[in-house]
């Protein structure tokens, strides 16, 4: 069954998604792909191995992710199975939401975060998880639902 579930995850993955299981890491070179709603999403292949791999314990990032849904997504299966994050070599734009995904963050000696001016309100963030609930996978019991409160805009100051 464990073999055929990672024949299956195997299959789905794109060409150009770089998806590879190092002992308890799965490394995760950002795809470089347009967006394709025909196409197995990452985060979908991504949970899919994790859930015949057991052991794997951390998500390792390279990369350029410049699609923004498509790292939220695979955030959010970060949080679900509570890997440790880790940035190797070059990760940017919407490399930092799956990076704060992450129970743990490593930022490798030597890697680089680029950022570009990506603006995601509260609200948009909120509805990207409102609804979905919370897994049993990787969580305990005691695990709650986040709460969302949005901060009010600052307002300046004039003279």
């Amino acid at each position: 069954m464990k073999t055929l579930g990672l024949l299956l995850a195997l299959w789905a993955l794109p060409a150009s998604a770089d998806i590879q299981i190092e002992g308890d890491a799965l490394i995760y070179d950002a795809p470089i792909y347009g967006y394709n709603p025909n196409r197995v999403s990452d985060a979908d292949t991504i949970g899919t191995l994790l859930r015949t791999h057991a052991e794997i314990k951390r998500i390792v990032l390279s990369g350029d992710f410049w699609i923004t849904r498509a790292a939220l997504d695979v955030a959010r299966v970060v949080d679900d199975f509570a890997l440790t994050t880790e940035v190797r070599g070059e990760c940017s734009e919407a490399c930092l939401y799956i990076l704060a995904a992450g129970k743990t963050r490593i930022v490798a000696q030597g890697a680089q975060i680029h950022l570009k001016w990506i603006v995601a309100h509260a609200d948009i963030l909120k509805a990207q998880f409102a609804d979905q609930k919370p897994t049993t996978v990787g969580q305990t019991s005691s695990a709650k639902p986040p709460t969302w409160t949005t901060a009010p805009r600052p307002t300046c100051a004039t003279r």
